[in-house]
């Protein structure tokens, strides 16, 4: 059975997104957006979700790259890991298991159902795809054994 979520706070996103000239597979019965995004990095093109959700909504990116063994799983934990220490807003994740890998972020408006704002929507997912193009680069390099994490992370710090 589906999770409820609010038809309100989909409508504004769908209404930004149609405002804003993005393709995008309409609502499903879960609450569910997606569409495919390109990249300004090496990552060239990911997939995004938008979960909506009865008091707020969730944007997962997927970046279509496996950490495939335990080697380069363990190098792209520490890299993310290190990366994510001081966010506020989202993160990147490691399924640890797959080694797939995605970033994360959410908006939550109140169980008094308060109004979300087109600029809330606009910052929630353009800092989600922001995220990827900036630290995208560095996440290839270590996934590839060409950087250590803290490397990879000096080479971003220093082109930003």
């Amino acid at each position: 059975m589906a999770e409820p979520y609010s038809a309100e706070i989909a409508h504004a996103i769908t209404q930004f997104l149609d405002n804003d000239d993005w393709q995008y597979r309409p609502i499903d019965t879960d609450g569910r957006i997606e569409f495919g995004v390109s990249l300004q990095c090496k990552l060239y093109h990911a997939d995004c979700m938008i979960l909506v959700r009865k008091d707020g909504f969730l944007m997962h990116t997927d970046l279509n790259l496996r950490a495939d063994d335990e080697t380069s799983r363990e190098a792209v934990a520490e890299f993310l890991s290190r990366v994510n220490a001081g966010f506020i807003h989202g993160n990147f994740e490691c399924d640890m298991t797959t080694g797939s890998i995605r970033y994360r972020t959410s908006h939550f408006c109140g169980d008094n159902k308060i109004a979300i704002t087109e600029e809330q929507i606009k910052h929630t997912i353009y800092l989600n795809l922001s995220m990827v193009e900036r630290y995208g680069n560095g996440l290839i390099a270590v996934l590839l054994g060409y950087q250590t994490p803290e490397e990879a992370i000096a080479a971003i710090e220093t082109d930003n």
